[in-house]
């Protein structure tokens, strides 16, 4: 008795194809990801002179990382808050005697929770074909 399947060297020939796919298409997936965090961050980060705005970056993706990053002096402030000095580089106190701290925006941990929900959906949009 023997066991004939028929498909198999279809399938092999598929998951090949998909092995060569792989690596530039992780790639576009990270990439676009990036863009849109980018963007989300923009949005939500705030504008005085739109420096910290307009820099937003991120890195070349490689084998499926990628960096977002703003290389502005103040950006970490703005993200996690920061506390107060006056012009003469005094802790400025409130009422109460604590030095006055201003909290953080966190324009970037915002963006990364709003395309989190959306992550698998654009993961399957982006690297679905990789099977056709």
């Amino acid at each position: 008795m023997s066991v004939e399947i028929e498909g198999i060297d279809d399938f092999i020939a598929k998951l090949d194809n998909a092995v060569k796919k792989i690596p530039k298409k992780r790639n576009e997936f990270v990439k676009k990801s990036a863009e849109n965090l980018i963007k989300y961050t923009k949005d939500l980060t705030p504008v005085d002179t739109g420096n910290l705005k307009n820099n937003w970056q991120r890195t070349r993706p490689y084998m499926g990382s990628i960096k977002v990053y703003n290389n502005t002096e103040y950006a970490a402030h703005m993200e996690y808050g920061h506390r107060v000095k006056n012009r003469k580089g005094e802790w400025v106190k409130d009422e109460n005697g604590k030095i006055k701290f201003v909290k953080g925006v966190y324009m970037l941990h915002q963006g990364v929770e709003e395309l989190r929900d959306n992550f698998e959906e654009d993961a399957k949009l982006i690297i679905g074909d990789i099977f056709k």
